[in-house]
């Protein structure tokens, strides 16, 4: 028994007949026909039922199915990972996410990262932007993609990912929220503030209005605006769908409506980036 007799069997079970197996595997009719009657011999068990016209898998065959196929994935995950090995690649990555910028399309995005590498082992965490800068300094992550708003240690190092807005929005339920406000109306409202900057001390994100309460995650932020607590900046790609259905206001402060923030990539400076976290920093453009 070798691998082509397996691969030969667990196509032709796939495709239904020899023809179309022959054509997936680029080889001629007979040759796939010989590999599976001699992968037969070899294990003593008949695989299929030949009829004049088709193919017909025999329940030993539906039952070493599953088993061959689990073969030869993981002859396909040895390959992979000896090649990471070979290329002096890391076997394994470790992304910190700031939760306030995970945006819709994240996975997809993932996902064609891990075309590339499909046997690394990838792991998240997700936590604000003081955490995610904590992971990365102390070598619990590998990298971290966070907003640029803070000041970054000299250990760690930034390339950047990609720009969003951020609006300024209050719920209509709370008293005092008008489409168009001044900084002075503002300040007189309670404003939610994410807990992540002020543990840094940005000094943008630091409190307009007189009277705060932090909160440490968007869906937090989300909630406590739209049952009318206060009034936030949020990234405008977390709250476009609210403000479109009514249940959100797009706030504008002294002719503004919001403003741009800046995501970056970090990881530590002594180590550098490496070809695995640029190519997943290229996916995530």
């Amino acid at each position: 028994m070798n691998m082509d007799q397996l691969l030969a069997f667990v196509v032709t079970v796939e495709k239904g007949s020899l023809s179309q197996a022959s054509r997936q595997l680029g080889k001629a009719s007979s040759t796939v026909s010989y590999l599976v009657t001699n992968l037969e011999i070899d294990i003593g068990v008949e695989l299929f039922v030949r009829h004049a016209k088709k193919l017909e898998v025999t329940p030993e065959g539906e039952t070493l199915y599953p088993y061959a196929k689990s073969i030869l994935q993981g002859v396909d995950f040895f390959q992979q990972k000896s090649e990471l090995l070979a290329k002096a690649l890391p076997e394994k990555m470790v992304v910190a996410i700031d939760s306030i910028i995970e945006k819709p399309g994240f996975g997809e995005r993932i996902a064609r990262f891990k075309e590339s590498f499909p046997s690394l082992d990838v792991s998240f965490l997700s936590g604000d932007t003081s955490q995610v800068q904590d992971w990365v300094l102390q070598g619990e992550a590998d990298v971290g993609i966070k907003t640029n708003l803070a000041y970054l240690p000299k250990q760690l190092a930034q390339k950047p990912v990609e720009q969003f807005q951020n609006l300024y929005v209050g719920s209509p339920k709370m008293t005092g929220i008008e489409k168009q406000m001044t900084l002075r109306q503002i300040r007189d409202l309670t404003q939610i503030t994410y807990r992540g900057f002020s543990v840094l001390g940005f000094d943008q994100e630091q409190a307009i209005s007189n009277n705060v309460f932090s909160v440490g995650s968007k869906q937090q932020s989300l909630e406590m605006l739209l049952a009318g607590l206060g009034w936030a900046v949020m990234p405008e790609f977390l709250v476009q769908k609210e403000i479109e259905e009514g249940k959100l206001t797009n706030i504008v402060i002294d002719g503004e409506k919001g403003f741009a923030w800046q995501s970056v990539m970090i990881y530590r400076s002594e180590q550098g980036l490496g070809v695995v976290a640029e190519k997943l920093l290229e996916h995530l453009k």
